[in-house]
């Protein structure tokens, strides 16, 4: 009969909730800024890709095609590969000094679409040693030929002129790519499998932003418990609310309403990004193969690392694809809520006063921002979740356990029985605060005083119990 009339407390309050301006704006800030990272994620590689030759080289439709490169070569390396010019059929012109300069200024005044390459050897300042240098001189007017077009020339001449080098030395054309392969080292324990720079970066983001995001849900929810029951204290609602129904169920609903306003504030943010999501991959990397594979090859060309990076970076996270792991997952996020919840119930009706809240508040955050720095900072210096005492200790401690647990189930970086026992600790701890508030809650909704520190609620229970 203690919990009687905590429906009607749960109902009032969540509809209550959801109808506030402070629950509405949030939800549409989250969610436009959710939806924009996921459609920028999605969209604006490809749209760089896809621009990449023509913007360098320009489209005949438009008008800004290079028409013809002028060559001084002042070494003595022949210029004989220049593939990405030729597969644009740009015409070229080898020049002496004297002529080149020419051609120059008349370039740089000039209404044409035409830029003149200088090629030269240049001896460092201290004498000791040289290098080629390649310099691209392109008209004043932007409009003709813009300097990002000429950049990407200039990059382009830049590999050829490499591929021309190599080839001088006798390399044949087709060992040209094994010749400008890149060479990587690194260290490594004999026995284990070293990470790829996919499983490297969701090893640390992903932590990073999971325990964030948790972190700004609970406090934020945790902070509008206390406020309200504070606040019904204040008014003397409380007093009318307690002759129909007891003081247990207030809580009770109250935490509840809370929780499922939560969900649904997550659930209408995950559906409008995956509307987003669903709308921009028709039109994004997520459509094209080659793209996503040859992103994976820029990390670590002719390795490993060149394959689908979407899908290395998913394997990453196998929990995600595993009915037990999301469970746990959603029961550890439940939990976490539930027991900050709690907390925050008993410091909003351990106060008289509103003004008194915030002070109140402030042990219940600083054990919060514990929690979430042990989660937070631990998974900013370690990828693999692995030889770290504190990210270990971090996901079996209950303060910190709703902040690091989640993403190192998610990552597959703690085993079943390492999980379950974490889990255990968090649903013991839960469990307690309940009977705590359970004991306590009755006697200091109409407390009148000073703020109650953790200390007196503590006797207060121990009195019930004797």
């Amino acid at each position: 009969m203690r919990f009687k009339g905590w429906k009607q407390i749960f109902g009032f309050n969540y509809l209550q909730y959801i109808k506030t301006k402070a629950f509405v704006a949030s939800t549409i800030v989250m969610s436009v800024l959710f939806a924009l990272i996921i459609a920028g994620i999605n969209i604006i590689p490809t749209l760089a890709a896809e621009g990449s030759l023509d913007d360098i080289f320009g489209d005949d439709e438009d008008g800004l095609s290079l028409e013809k490169l002028y060559i001084c070569n002042e070494t003595d390396i022949p210029l004989v590969n220049l593939s990405e010019l030729e597969k644009k059929n740009i015409e070229r012109e080898e020049l002496g000094r004297e002529e080149f300069d020419e051609k120059c200024e008349e370039i740089a005044k000039g209404e044409k679409p035409c830029a003149a390459l200088l090629i030269s050897k240049v001896k460092y300042e201290d004498g000791d040693g040289s290098y080629f240098d390649l310099k691209l001189f392109r008209p004043e007017n932007g409009d003709i030929l813009s300097k990002s077009q000429c950049e990407g020339i200039a990059e382009a001449c830049r590999e050829g002129f490499r591929n021309s080098l190599l080839l001088s030395l006798g390399v044949e054309e087709k060992e040209l790519e094994t010749a400008k392969l890149e060479i990587s080292a690194e260290t490594a324990v004999f026995g284990e499998s070293g990470l790829s720079f996919a499983q490297e970066l969701a090893g640390t983001v992903v932590p990073m932003i999971i325990s964030a995001i948790m972190f700004s849900f609970i406090i934020s929810y945790a902070q509008i418990i206390a406020q309200s029951i504070a606040q019904e204290k204040t008014s003397r609602v409380i007093e009318l609310l307690i002759t129909s129904v007891r003081p247990l169920a207030i809580i009770t609903g109250k935490v509840l309403a809370m929780l499922l306003v939560a969900i649904t504030q997550v659930a209408i943010i995950f559906g409008v990004c995956g509307i987003v999501g669903a709308v921009t991959m028709p039109f994004g990397i997520f459509a094209n193969a080659d793209m996503i594979s040859g992103a994976a090859g820029a990390v670590g060309e002719g390795s490993a690392a060149a394959t689908d990076i979407g899908s290395e970076f998913m394997t990453a996270m196998p929990g995600l694809f595993n009915a037990g792991s999301i469970i746990a997952i959603i029961i550890t996020l439940i939990l976490g809520f539930l027991f900050y919840a709690l907390l925050a119930g008993l410091v909003g009706a351990g106060v008289s006063r509103s003004e008194d809240l915030a002070a109140a508040m402030q042990p219940l955050m600083l054990v919060a921002m514990a929690g979430f720095f042990l989660s937070y900072m631990s998974a900013a210096f370690n990828s693999d979740g692995s030889g770290n005492i504190v990210m270990t200790v971090s996901r079996y401690i209950p303060i910190s356990s709703p902040f690091a647990l989640p993403p190192a189930i998610l990552l597959g970086q703690m085993s079943a029985l390492e999980t379950v026992i974490s889990v255990a600790f968090l649903t013991l701890l839960t469990a307690l605060m309940a009977l705590l508030v359970s004991k306590v809650y009755e006697t200091i909704i109409l407390y009148s005083g000073n703020p109650l520190k953790l200390g007196q609620i503590l006797k207060m229970a121990g009195k019930k119990d004797s």
